[in-house]
């Protein structure tokens, strides 16, 4: 499954992501983009043009597994990249709960507002290599958001609570395939960049000439 972007300039946003540390693989001046980071892939479209076959699913953020956020950080910040205000505005953060020794993970700003993760599992004797970490659900009602993903078969992976202000927020990990969502009952911060990352378009899309995977067309 690829995420799926939803954005008013799919150009522009194939360019920022760029600063983010993508790779443009195919683009269309009047029709969709292809992305790709490690072995990650992700579909960047205008809105209102949604492909068919994508399953609608609004997503709160998408995260990238890197080796070295920090190093990734640094990276980015010279291509042009901007720390998100709403996630990390002071930069990189941890929690120790995730996953067998933590997490250390940083949001820097994404098309239009669309929140992007970079993380790295803290500890692992080999890093994973570069490409898909999480897909980030933000609702009220945990129960209701894993029912809604059914149609995915997830499997339950870990359960979390996390100290926070004004109160404790409940976490889920659920895999599904090569696929692993998290769920949280965190609070909206804003309305920026909310509803830009809109469904999951299967792999199988791409072979049908929809997305671009050539030499971008611009």
């Amino acid at each position: 499954m690829i995420p799926v972007l939803s954005v008013r300039d799919h150009v522009a946003a194939c360019r920022q992501l760029e600063t983010l540390g993508l790779k443009t693989l195919g683009l269309v001046r009047h029709g969709p983009g292809l992305m790709g980071f490690g072995t990650a892939r992700i579909a960047v479209i205008r809105q209102g043009q949604a492909p068919a076959a994508m399953i609608p699913l609004p997503l709160d953020h998408l995260a990238f597994q890197v080796a070295d956020v920090d190093r990734h950080l640094r990276t980015a910040q010279a291509a042009g990249a901007r720390l998100d205000p709403q996630f990390t505005p002071d930069g990189p953060r941890e929690i120790a709960a995730f996953f067998a020794h933590g997490m250390r993970y940083v949001f820097l700003s994404g098309p239009e507002g669309a929140p992007v993760e970079f993380c790295t599992r803290l500890g692992d004797p080999a890093p994973q290599p570069d490409g898909h970490g999480h897909l980030g659900l933000r609702a009220a009602d945990l129960d209701a958001a894993q029912a809604g993903l059914a149609r995915l078969a997830p499997l339950p992976v870990a359960r979390h609570i996390l100290p926070a202000q004004p109160r404790p927020v409940q976490v889920r990990f659920l895999a599904a395939g090569d696929l692993l969502f998290e769920l949280f009952d965190e609070p909206p911060r804003s309305a920026l960049g909310s509803g830009a990352w809109v469904g999951l378009l299967p792999a199988a899309a791409l072979a049908d000439g929809s997305f671009p995977a050539g030499p971008p067309r611009v």
